[in-house]
């Protein structure tokens, strides 16, 4: 296992990196497939934008993850215990989210 960013998120690998890129990828197709979405967007352009949303969401959890150890912060909050808080469930989302409706936002 190869590290993607040991000092900032020691836990994390370039395999898992390409794992989830994958994984996405083919949950999106088969939701693609499933809902009907091709009405709407062509299969091109969703199978280039679930690699992308991949790193971004990663890009965003190891910014989250860097912020905490600038200020020494190991849990963000309580509310899910051995998990380091809310924010650690969604540090991902943060960055996907705007990056997610500006893409679908020019592409539809």
């Amino acid at each position: 296992k190869r590290k993607l960013a040991p000092t900032i998120s020691p836990n994390k690998t370039w395999e898992g990196l390409i794992g989830g890129a994958i994984a996405t990828t083919v949950l999106a197709l088969a939701f693609y497939l499933i809902t009907g979405l091709s009405q709407h967007i062509a299969w091109w352009a969703l199978l280039l934008s679930a690699p992308v949303f991949t790193v971004v969401s990663q890009i965003g959890d190891l910014l989250i993850s860097f912020l905490k150890r600038r200020v020494d912060l190991k849990d963000t909050g309580k509310l899910i215990p051995g998990h380091g808080g809310l924010l650690d469930r969604i540090d991902g989302l943060l960055l996907a989210l705007p990056v997610f409706y500006i893409w679908f936002y020019l592409a539809v």
